[in-house]
């Protein structure tokens, strides 16, 4: 990749102001958002409360389950509720750390409702979760109507009362979430990285000095800025955007060196978009 002298980068990124002004106008750019990250560091896995928790057991048990039970079986399990409402806690004790935890298990027989229920332990364990008890309900307990086939014993659903730990210290690098088009608007722009950025890898030392260029000229960002919008058109969707300031790019782009340079100092070299 070339890097170009403060003079020569400044005159170039200029020139891009107006072109990516009509790309945004165009509607090209997509609405998802991007994360600046830190090479192959391993982000240690952070739960706010059960919900948060209940997601990530589900994408660890799901795989796992599909080669003890069958691929077919495990579809029509999940199937019958939704993915992310098959491991799900009880009403309640979503946003808390610690309540019930609920296994949803028809339509499997005893052995393969076992076999989830042991699994869905297991990776709980995997997030220091303690499991303090478990019951089962049976069909038979139930105030429906067991659906077709069902027997009034075969299981319903597993209650697990889970505990989380305390959270963690970690050593995880600050964090950048951006807006597809702001994320554009400061690397394929200010920073005049290519124009697809998804997956970029940016060595940091070359990405440090774009960085302080683009914060040594105020003027240079004020080229930037973006006004508030708020559109509806007739019949159409409101379009609300808050408009973008010399201080929001220098606020971006401070925490951009703040990823880099904790990077650096525990001995990574590049950082990456995704």
């Amino acid at each position: 990749m070339k890097f170009y002298s403060r003079q020569e980068w400044l005159r170039t990124a200029e020139r891009n102001v107006s072109w990516f002004r009509r790309g945004r106008s165009c509607g090209w750019l997509k609405t998802a958002s991007v994360n600046l990250v830190v090479g192959d560091h391993q982000y240690t896995t952070k739960h706010e409360h059960l919900l948060d928790l209940s997601h990530d057991v589900m994408q660890r048990l799901y795989p796992h389950i599909q080669k003890v039970i069958g691929t077919d079986t495990a579809e029509e399990w999940v199937r019958s509720r939704g993915y992310y409402e098959t491991v799900t806690p009880d009403g309640g004790s979503e946003f808390k750390r610690d309540g019930i935890m609920n296994v949803y298990l028809s339509p499997l027989d005893l052995k393969n409702a076992k076999a989830v229920v042991d699994a869905t332990e297991y990776f709980l364990g995997e997030f220091d979760v303690g499991v303090m008890s478990q019951t089962y309900e049976t069909w038979g307990d139930a105030p429906d109507k067991p659906p077709g086939g069902a027997k009034s014993n075969d299981p319903r659903v597993a209650r697990l009362k889970v505990r989380m730990g305390k959270p963690k210290e970690v050593d995880d690098p600050p964090e950048l979430n951006l807006a597809n088009a702001s994320a554009h608007t400061i690397f394929s722009g200010i920073l005049n990285y290519p124009n697809e950025i998804d997956g970029l890898g940016m060595p940091i030392w070359e990405l440090k000095r774009r960085v302080e260029t683009a914060l040594s000229s105020d003027m240079f960002l004020k080229e930037w800025e973006e006004e508030s919008v708020d559109e509806q058109s007739p019949g159409g969707a409101r379009f609300i955007f808050p408009g973008h300031d010399v201080e929001y790019y220098r606020s971006k782009l401070d925490q951009i060196l703040k990823i880099a340079e904790w990077a650096e100092n525990h001995g990574y070299r590049t950082l990456s978009l995704v």
